[in-house]
Protein backbone atom coordinates (compact mmCIF):
# COMPACT_ATOMS: atom_id res chain seq x y z
CA UNK A 1 0.00 0.00 0.00
CA UNK A 2 1.21 3.49 -0.83
CA UNK A 3 2.54 5.85 1.82
CA UNK A 4 0.02 8.63 2.54
CA UNK A 5 0.73 12.02 0.93
CA UNK A 6 3.56 10.72 -1.31
CA UNK A 7 2.88 9.33 -4.81
CA UNK A 8 4.44 5.90 -5.33
CA UNK A 9 5.49 4.19 -8.56
CA UNK A 10 5.43 0.48 -9.34
CA UNK A 11 7.12 -0.70 -12.54
CA UNK A 12 4.90 -3.44 -13.94
CA UNK A 13 6.89 -4.19 -17.11
CA UNK A 14 10.29 -2.91 -18.20
CA UNK A 15 11.92 -4.29 -21.34
CA UNK A 16 13.96 -3.03 -24.29
CA UNK A 17 11.02 -1.26 -25.96
CA UNK A 18 8.49 -0.20 -23.34
CA UNK A 19 7.93 0.40 -19.67
CA UNK A 20 4.53 0.14 -17.98
CA UNK A 21 4.31 2.03 -14.70
CA UNK A 22 1.53 2.33 -12.13
CA UNK A 23 1.53 5.54 -10.08
CA UNK A 24 -0.78 5.88 -7.08
CA UNK A 25 -1.31 8.51 -4.46
CA UNK A 26 -3.68 8.90 -1.53
CA UNK A 27 -3.86 11.65 1.02
CA UNK A 28 -4.79 11.89 4.69
CA UNK A 29 -3.83 15.56 5.09
CA UNK A 30 -3.92 18.72 2.99
CA UNK A 31 -1.01 18.41 0.58
CA UNK A 32 0.88 20.22 -2.16
CA UNK A 33 3.81 18.24 -3.51
CA UNK A 34 6.17 17.92 -6.44
CA UNK A 35 7.66 14.44 -6.96
CA UNK A 36 9.77 12.80 -9.66
CA UNK A 37 7.88 9.52 -10.17
CA UNK A 38 9.74 8.02 -13.14
CA UNK A 39 13.48 8.39 -13.50
CA UNK A 40 14.22 7.44 -17.11
CA UNK A 41 17.91 6.58 -16.67
CA UNK A 42 17.02 3.86 -14.14
CA UNK A 43 14.80 1.93 -16.57
CA UNK A 44 16.01 -1.30 -18.19
CA UNK A 45 18.62 -0.94 -20.95
CA UNK A 46 19.28 2.72 -20.11
CA UNK A 47 22.66 4.21 -20.92
CA UNK A 48 23.28 6.54 -17.96
CA UNK A 49 25.83 8.61 -19.89
CA UNK A 50 23.19 9.76 -22.44
CA UNK A 51 19.76 11.43 -22.19
CA UNK A 52 17.11 8.73 -21.81
CA UNK A 53 14.08 10.05 -23.65
CA UNK A 54 10.70 8.35 -23.39
CA UNK A 55 7.34 9.04 -25.03
CA UNK A 56 3.88 7.95 -23.91
CA UNK A 57 1.63 5.61 -25.88
CA UNK A 58 -1.24 5.17 -23.40
CA UNK A 59 -2.56 6.41 -20.08
CA UNK A 60 -5.29 4.94 -17.88
CA UNK A 61 -6.34 6.95 -14.86
CA UNK A 62 -8.84 7.30 -12.07
CA UNK A 63 -8.99 10.30 -9.76
CA UNK A 64 -11.03 11.17 -6.70
CA UNK A 65 -10.03 14.73 -5.84
CA UNK A 66 -12.44 16.98 -3.96
CA UNK A 67 -10.92 20.36 -4.85
CA UNK A 68 -7.33 19.75 -5.88
CA UNK A 69 -5.69 18.55 -9.04
CA UNK A 70 -2.75 16.42 -10.19
CA UNK A 71 -0.38 17.39 -13.01
CA UNK A 72 1.61 14.74 -14.87
CA UNK A 73 4.65 16.53 -16.36
CA UNK A 74 7.76 16.02 -18.47
CA UNK A 75 10.74 17.14 -16.40
CA UNK A 76 12.57 20.02 -18.09
CA UNK A 77 16.24 19.87 -18.94
CA UNK A 78 18.75 22.69 -18.70
CA UNK A 79 16.84 25.96 -18.57
CA UNK A 80 13.60 24.35 -19.78
CA UNK A 81 10.62 24.25 -17.44
CA UNK A 82 8.43 21.22 -16.87
CA UNK A 83 5.77 20.61 -19.54
CA UNK A 84 2.29 19.36 -18.63
CA UNK A 85 1.22 16.03 -20.11
CA UNK A 86 -2.10 15.61 -18.31
CA UNK A 87 -4.04 17.41 -15.57
CA UNK A 88 -6.50 15.43 -13.45
CA UNK A 89 -9.12 16.89 -11.17
CA UNK A 90 -12.48 16.00 -9.68
CA UNK A 91 -13.88 12.50 -9.75
CA UNK A 92 -13.02 11.07 -13.13
CA UNK A 93 -11.56 8.09 -14.96
CA UNK A 94 -10.55 7.42 -18.53
CA UNK A 95 -8.30 5.49 -20.87
CA UNK A 96 -6.63 7.04 -23.87
CA UNK A 97 -4.18 5.71 -26.39
CA UNK A 98 -2.17 8.17 -28.43
CA UNK A 99 1.45 9.09 -29.08
CA UNK A 100 2.64 11.84 -26.72
CA UNK A 101 6.27 12.73 -27.48
CA UNK A 102 8.43 14.61 -25.03
CA UNK A 103 8.33 18.12 -26.57
CA UNK A 104 11.67 18.99 -24.99
CA UNK A 105 13.44 16.21 -26.94
CA UNK A 106 13.04 18.11 -30.23
CA UNK A 107 15.43 20.81 -29.00
CA UNK A 108 19.10 19.80 -29.05
CA UNK A 109 19.88 22.48 -26.46
CA UNK A 110 17.54 20.70 -24.03
CA UNK A 111 19.21 17.35 -24.67
CA UNK A 112 22.70 18.82 -24.21
CA UNK A 113 21.49 20.90 -21.26
CA UNK A 114 20.41 17.95 -19.18
CA UNK A 115 17.11 16.66 -20.58
CA UNK A 116 16.32 13.71 -18.38
CA UNK A 117 13.23 12.05 -19.87
CA UNK A 118 11.93 11.91 -16.30
CA UNK A 119 8.26 12.25 -15.40
CA UNK A 120 7.00 14.34 -12.50
CA UNK A 121 3.74 14.45 -10.52
CA UNK A 122 2.72 17.81 -9.09
CA UNK A 123 -0.15 17.61 -6.58
CA UNK A 124 -2.00 20.82 -5.77
CA UNK A 125 -4.64 21.20 -3.07
CA UNK A 126 -5.09 17.53 -2.20
CA UNK A 127 -7.32 17.02 0.82
CA UNK A 128 -7.92 14.12 3.20
CA UNK A 129 -9.41 11.08 1.38
CA UNK A 130 -8.28 12.30 -2.07
CA UNK A 131 -6.60 9.73 -4.32
CA UNK A 132 -5.48 9.01 -7.86
CA UNK A 133 -4.13 6.10 -9.87
CA UNK A 134 -2.37 6.16 -13.25
CA UNK A 135 -1.08 3.38 -15.49
CA UNK A 136 1.29 4.75 -18.13
CA UNK A 137 2.88 2.96 -21.07
CA UNK A 138 6.21 4.54 -22.04
CA UNK A 139 8.10 4.03 -25.30
CA UNK A 140 11.88 4.14 -25.09
CA UNK A 141 13.07 6.52 -27.80
CA UNK A 142 16.35 5.43 -29.33
CA UNK A 143 17.19 8.31 -31.66
CA UNK A 144 16.78 11.29 -29.30
CA UNK A 145 20.18 11.27 -27.68
CA UNK A 146 20.74 7.50 -27.75
CA UNK A 147 19.89 6.90 -24.09
CA UNK A 148 18.63 3.41 -24.80
CA UNK A 149 21.59 2.40 -26.93
CA UNK A 150 21.69 -0.97 -25.18
CA UNK A 151 18.13 -1.77 -26.25
CA UNK A 152 17.05 -3.89 -29.21
CA UNK A 153 19.09 -2.53 -32.15
CA UNK A 154 16.28 -2.33 -34.73
CA UNK A 155 14.16 -0.31 -32.33
CA UNK A 156 16.92 2.28 -32.08
CA UNK A 157 17.02 2.73 -35.86
CA UNK A 158 15.53 6.19 -36.48
CA UNK A 159 13.25 4.75 -39.21
CA UNK A 160 11.64 2.26 -36.85
CA UNK A 161 8.46 2.98 -34.92
CA UNK A 162 6.87 6.34 -34.30
CA UNK A 163 9.88 8.61 -34.01
CA UNK A 164 10.30 9.29 -37.75
CA UNK A 165 8.80 8.08 -40.98
CA UNK A 166 10.75 7.65 -44.26
CA UNK A 167 10.38 10.53 -46.73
Amino acid sequence: MATPNIPETQIIRDDAKITIAKIVGYYNAATNSNNNVIQANTLAWANNSRPCVVSISSVQYAAGLANGYVQLQWVGGGAATNNDILILGGKTSSIFTCYIPNPLAANTANINGGLSGDINICVNGAEPYDSFSLIITLNKEGDAGGGYANAYAAYNDSWYGLTRQPA
